[in-house]
């Protein structure tokens, strides 16, 4: 059996953690994005629960964002959402004034990520984890202050740590409120077991 995952980077498993980090630390927002939305599983999922009033999706892949269109349109959204075809903020239709933006990027810095077993092939798309040398980070964590005021991004243990990203930051910027969690997809899709953390990265110019 093959599992199509040219979408799925994580976001159906770490949807109902970023529900309980927004809950503990009693976060709301108004304006909201999710980047590297792939289907828009966190986005969708915290705007329907009532933790932002609208949510704007931004991806790279152009069938994430026809997918995103069509989930839109069927849920009777278009007052609440819109769709960015975008490498980062490339776009310039992306707006600037955004409360908060979410994000489960590519965690990955080299292709070292790939799994398949004899029972369920799997193949994942370096698109969906490998960010080279952290160049996407590097650019999404410079460029975040001219788009909202602050993040919340999940990560991988196994390739990152919050100190790998601190000499990204600017001088308006500062990490805080990190939650470890475990994240294993292993059941489901055969992944090995990984551990995967939230933080949350204010800018402070606002």
């Amino acid at each position: 059996m093959e599992i199509d995952l040219s979408l799925e980077g994580g976001g159906n498993f770490l949807k109902d953690y970023f529900k309980e980090y927004f809950e503990k630390y009693n976060l709301k927002f108004n304006k909201g994005m999710e980047m590297c939305a792939g289907k828009g599983y966190i986005g969708f999922y915290l705007l329907e629960r009532g933790y932002f009033e609208t949510m704007d999706f931004v991806d790279i892949n152009p069938d994430a964002c026809e997918y995103l269109e069509d989930v839109i349109k069927k849920r009777n959204l278009q007052n609440k959402c819109r769709v960015y075809q975008s490498d980062c903020f490339d776009n310039k239709n992306i707006e600037t004034n955004y409360d908060n933006i979410v994000v489960n990027p590519p965690n990955c810095p080299n292709e070292w990520y790939f799994y398949e077993s004899e029972e369920t092939q799997i193949s994942v798309p370096p698109l969906i984890y490998v960010d080279k040398d952290w160049q996407f980070h590097k650019k999404f964590i410079k460029e975040s202050p001219n788009y909202a005021k602050s993040l919340v991004m999940a990560e991988c243990i196994v390739s990152s740590h919050t100190s790998t990203f601190e000499p990204m930051l600017t001088d308006t910027q500062k990490i805080k409120d990190v939650k470890m969690f475990l994240f294993s997809p292993a059941q489901e899709h055969n992944f090995l077991p990984l551990s995967s953390y939230l933080f949350t990265l204010e800018n402070d110019i606002r």
